[in-house]
């Protein structure tokens, strides 16, 4: 019986906890750096909070302990920040990227780090991230006649 508890032991692995603050965040604004609506079409959308993420946008992760530039596209999914896409890429001479290496990056980790930094820009300002104060469900003209009017603040 040991040996069977032995190949147990060895094929599961536990991962380690990293601290959040060593993980690097960089934000880049939607594409060409506009500002969208707050709607899905442009990847934004109502967050937990009472928050509106107005458009989708990138950002680079740097993590000590996965030695790639990681670059994620993130918008609003059903009140939370979801990653769209994750890219990997090689960082100078570093090793290549295998199958094996792809399993280091926690995406959920890197999503709390973003959203941490992206509240942070939005106390500097930035207008990526605006607070939800009213809506209105009044009908309006237009190809948005079935979406509600919303005032937004920062």
């Amino acid at each position: 019986m040991p040996s069977t508890w032995r190949l147990r032991s060895l094929a599961v692995t536990r991962r380690r906890c990293r601290p959040l603050a060593a993980i690097g965040v960089t934000i880049q604004a939607g594409p060409e750096g506009r500002i969208g609506r707050g709607f899905s079409e442009d990847g934004g959308g109502e967050l937990r909070g009472g928050l509106v993420l107005m458009n989708h946008f990138t950002a680079e992760i740097t993590d000590p302990a996965v030695p790639y530039l990681l670059t994620m596209t993130i918008r609003a999914l059903e009140g939370v920040l979801a990653c769209e896409s994750l890219t990997i890429i090689r960082w100078g001479e570093g090793p290549a990227v295998t199958s094996t290496s792809v399993r280091r990056p926690i995406v959920d980790s890197y999503l709390i780090r973003v959203r941490q930094e992206l509240e942070r820009h939005a106390q500097a300002g930035a207008p990526l991230l605006l607070k939800l104060v009213s809506e209105i469900s009044a009908a309006r003209p237009g190809p948005d006649a079935n979406t509600p009017a919303r005032e937004l603040s920062p």
